[in-house]
């Protein structure tokens, strides 16, 4: 049995969170272990308990075989305390049920990362009542009896009942009923797997599955991504939550690794619309699966510009946003399209540069906005953002004060190049420009605009406004709504004409230096 030695007072967590903490091991003390491994989805690494273990306040102990988390740095851990995962066997493999070796490591990285894992039954957050769940949401016990309210099991106990259930009523039932189960690849199969542990063993070919259950029975790989989707309550209190879990299903489908699909999950999906945005965009430009057997890649499922966006490409960065693979010059940043017209708090034709700065600041916050916006009963995210403004929305020395006091450290400059503008994209942060808007009046008016992706034509542009007939004051199209929004594209010779005008060093620009003290990668003062 090895012991490991806390350097320093550290938590020991039941879950993956470190806010969970029920118990610490103080500074120079030791606690006995079975084993400590990487989580899979949790900077915290796993230990599981070689005795009982109460912590020096004299607290409740915790019992022989709990599983708990902690931080690894904290402590000095004997290398052969350590313990990897092994490589798993095919389902047609014997090893016995409820053997950890038969399923692969993702099934367990999806359904631990959503369903967690509580020692007293509970009852279903959908219904309020049944079913009644306990461990990491079992719904029943070896012998099929359901679990009761009242129930209570230990951390083994949890484990052991979740490998059974999982792979006898779940992943088996999955083999013998899914025709081209063995052309999956294993992170195809977790995918379904988690899928089926949240929505049922025998959804396929059941009623209200025809979708996933035709591309299933057609092979149509691309387009199970988006058909996941569909199955996450809507218009109930639980659906972003099943959305997200969708989401992640979707993504570990063409290769993801499930702990950056599970984050990248919760980056993207934040309310119903962003549920139903995926959807639509995944059904329209479905993602292809990797190959079986091949590691994930970061390409990603194509945006409605047909080209990548946040989809698997996230790569895990401080700031929590996607950012693009070094050498890919064709991408577009996941930005919310937000827009001026129908603000209620303002008269909208004016307020390009307030809504253009609102989509920036929702984006790079990861959605403060928006959740602000739903907390207070406002009826836009610029509504939020107005009120961090101390003056007028032209004002570009307002914006920036108002971006700071929203924690994000941006920089006005009119000296900004295409150059300066592709470089912050190519560290995940969308730009603010200001562009000539009447070229035939004096000094050309003012217009502002968020540039949020680049290709070989030029950037992918979210005007505020609508859409704009080249360098001309002629618009093709108003948007009167969010619904109306869509994404423009600027050629390098449009953005000569009507941003760099006055110079190939003279663009009007914001540039996001840091974020909640976090750099963004952007240069100052470029």
């Amino acid at each position: 049995m090895p012991f490991i030695l806390a350097n320093e007072d550290a938590g020991l967590s039941p879950d993956t969170t470190a806010e969970s903490i029920d118990s610490y091991v103080p500074a120079g003390g030791q606690i006995g272990i079975d084993w400590i491994k990487p989580s899979e989805v949790s900077v915290l690494a796993m230990i599981k308990l070689a005795g009982p273990y109460t912590h020096p306040d004299g607290l409740k102990p915790i019992e022989k075989g709990a599983i708990r988390y902690l931080r690894a740095s904290r402590f000095t851990i004997p290398e052969d305390a350590w313990i990897r995962p092994e490589p798993p066997q095919s389902p047609d493999d014997s090893g016995g049920p409820g053997s950890a070796s038969l399923l692969p490591p993702e099934v367990s990285a999806l359904n631990h990362y959503y369903e967690g894992c509580r020692l007293e039954a509970y009852p279903d957050p959908g219904t309020g009542g049944l079913p009644i769940t306990i461990g990491w949401g079992s719904t029943f016990y070896k012998d099929s009896s359901p679990i009761k309210l009242g129930d209570r099991i230990t951390q083994a106990e949890a484990d052991e009942l979740y490998e059974f259930n999982c792979y006898n009523k779940y992943w088996k039932v999955l083999a013998a009923k899914l025709p081209a189960w063995g052309e999956m690849s294993s992170k195809q199969r977790a995918a379904l797997c988690s899928f089926a542990y949240n929505n049922g063993a025998d959804f396929y070919g059941g009623p209200g599955h025809a979708t996933i259950s035709k591309n299933l029975r057609d092979r149509d790989w691309r387009a199970v991504p988006g058909s996941l989707m569909m199955y996450r309550n809507p218009g109930d209190k639980v659906e972003v939550g099943l959305g997200r879990r969708r989401r992640a299903e979707g993504l570990v489908w063409i290769g993801v690794d499930p702990k950056i699909a599970c984050r990248q999950a919760e980056r993207e999906i934040n309310t119903p619309a962003d549920c139903e945005r995926y959807e639509q965009d995944l059904k329209a430009n479905p993602p292809a699966p990797q190959p079986s057997g091949q590691p994930p890649t970061s390409q990603p499922a194509a945006s409605s510009t047909g080209k990548p966006e946040a989809a698997a490409a996230a790569l895990d960065n401080p700031l929590g946003i996607w950012v693009p693979q070094p050498g890919v010059g064709d991408f577009t940043i996941p930005v919310k399209h937000y827009t001026q017209v129908d603000n209620k708090g303002g008269r909208g034709y004016r307020e390009c540069f307030k809504t253009t700065c609102t989509m920036l600041a929702d984006y790079v916050t990861n959605g403060k906005l928006s959740v602000i916006k739903k907390q207070q009963g406002l009826p836009e995210p610029e509504d939020v953002y107005q009120s961090f403004m101390d003056g007028d929305t032209t004002d570009a020395s307002v914006h920036v004060r108002a971006l700071k006091k929203l924690g994000i450290d941006a920089y006005f400059t009119t000296s900004a190049s295409i150059k300066d503008v592709e470089s912050s994209l190519n560290c995940g942060i969308p730009v603010p420009i200001g562009v000539k808007y009447k070229p035939n009046l004096p000094g050309g008016g003012g217009h502002w605009v968020l540039v949020n992706g680049r290709g070989p034509k030029g950037w992918d542009v979210l005007c505020p406004y609508g859409i704009r007939n080249g360098a001309t004051d002629t618009w093709v199209q108003i948007f009167q709504a969010e619904s109306d929004a869509k994404a423009d594209n600027f050629s390098l010779g449009l953005l000569r004409s009507i941003f760099t005008d006055l110079g190939p060093e003279n663009g009007y620009a914001i540039f996001v230096a840091a974020v909640n003290g976090i750099p963004t990668g952007v240069v100052k003062r470029m």
